[in-house]
């Protein structure tokens, strides 16, 4: 009955699941529908597969994406609201402290900028103090021919007991995504790997543009 418990308990926390081989942070108001999720951690393994960049990180034939959701609806006045929002917070410091999450996939990026003043300048380098700006720190979802061509197909979930439905790239489309700096020695694991995916999708900028 132990051995039960802790099986349990141990698939619940994710504990016997292989580690991750790249984090995706989502910083917004409201969690992402659980379809997209799935959606999008899947469409992140096949692209690595896809690749001929080397990207199978652990060498065991699949690359595992993780999106870590980091949610605060800083208007809201509700009491339960404010507790997890404030939970959120703390866990989003522990990912940056930890160094988990390399990409950033974000509702507002100014806002998280302006707190945080993580995101990497175009080639990788931490900005400097006096920069809070976004500039070439972000890429918009819709205008990367990579990222806007995922196949994330439609969601369905419950939002204030009602359900609801749409397309999870429209969903996404004015979401921005960038990548975390390092200030320190310490990164994130498979960090030359997920700069060589983030060089990938930069690019995939300029051929929207130029199309």
């Amino acid at each position: 009955m132990f051995g039960i418990v802790c099986d349990l308990a141990g698939n619940a926390l994710r504990l016997w699941q292989p580690a991750p081989d790249f984090q995706i942070a989502y910083v917004g108001q409201a969690d992402l529908p659980k379809d997209t999720v799935n959606a999008l951690e899947n469409a992140f393994s096949a692209l690595g597969e896809d690749l001929d960049f080397n990207l199978d990180f652990n060498k065991d034939g699949k690359i595992i994406v993780k999106i870590n959701q980091y949610t605060s609806n800083s208007q809201s006045p509700d009491s339960d609201a404010h507790y997890y929002s404030t939970a959120s917070e703390i866990s989003l410091i522990g990912d940056i402290s930890d160094c988990d999450s390399y990409f950033f996939l974000l509702e507002n990026p100014d806002s998280f900028q302006q707190q945080h003043q993580l995101l990497a300048n175009s080639d990788g380098s931490c900005p400097d103090k006096t920069d809070a700006s976004t500039t070439d720190k972000v890429l918009l979802w819709a205008d990367s021919s990579m990222l806007s061509g995922l196949d994330l197909g439609s969601y369905s979930s419950m939002l204030f007991g009602q359900r609801t439905s749409g397309d999870s790239q429209e969903l996404l489309a004015d979401f921005y995504i960038g990548r975390r700096c390092f200030y320190t020695d310490t990164t994130t694991e498979n960090a030359d790997q997920c700069s060589a995916l983030w060089n990938l999708l930069s690019e995939s900028m300029f051929e929207k543009s130029a199309n």
